[in-house]
């Protein structure tokens, strides 16, 4: 009798779990396109540049967007709120699109073997972090261009930036991203300029 109640109550336990309510509804998020235009002003470096994939901690190399908490040490992933790739792709294909718009190399290859150029980037943080009651936008990226001939390096820094976000929504989160991002790569951009 005990047993035949107990299975009952577990039954019972059971179908309320999937009666509750739906699981949230997945969002995924693009960064927005690039604000950036030809800022190098004809001094552009003659042959084209191939941009390896961002190397990362396992974390960035997930899709779920990352939330930085205010005590500067735990991060957790956003459930259901995904990029439409992971932070290592959508990174490498930034960097990728904005060189492209800035002019600042002949041309970006898709081929390593060709390229005269080659710039590698690792991601120190890309995330969303809470300063008391609001948002930030944090990026911050080591990249190194060398030079495929020569073998130095144009440029070997650390870029960080860091935005206000205007509300708690994620959509105005993604859209200071893509400001935060724009202004690392014309940091980048300007030491290049000033490289040459």
């Amino acid at each position: 009798m005990i047993q035949r109640a107990l299975s009952l109550v577990a039954l019972g336990a059971l179908g309320a779990c999937t009666l509750g309510a739906a699981a949230p509804k997945e969002h995924f998020y693009r960064l927005p396109a690039s604000s950036a235009h030809d800022v190098c002003d004809g001094a552009a470096l003659e042959g084209a540049i191939w941009i390896d994939r961002f190397d990362s901690s396992p974390l960035h190399g997930e899709r779920a967007i990352i939330h930085a908490h205010d005590d500067g040490l735990t991060l957790t992933q956003h459930n259901y709120q995904f990029w439409v790739d992971s932070p290592r792709s959508l990174l490498t294909a930034s960097l990728g699109d904005f060189l492209r718009e800035t002019k600042c190399f002949s041309g970006v290859s898709d081929d390593q073997t060709g390229a005269d150029y080659q710039a590698r980037g690792r991601i120190i943080q890309f995330e969303r972090r809470k300063r008391g009651k609001t948002y930030e936008a944090v990026v911050a990226i080591d990249i190194v261009i060398r030079s495929s001939q020569r073998g130095d390096n144009l440029v070997a820094a650390r870029y960080r930036a860091v935005k206000q976000v205007s509300d708690d929504s994620l959509s105005a989160f993604v859209a200071e991203m893509g400001y935060a991002l724009d202004e690392v790569y014309s940091r980048l951009v300007q030491d290049l300029s000033e490289r040459n």
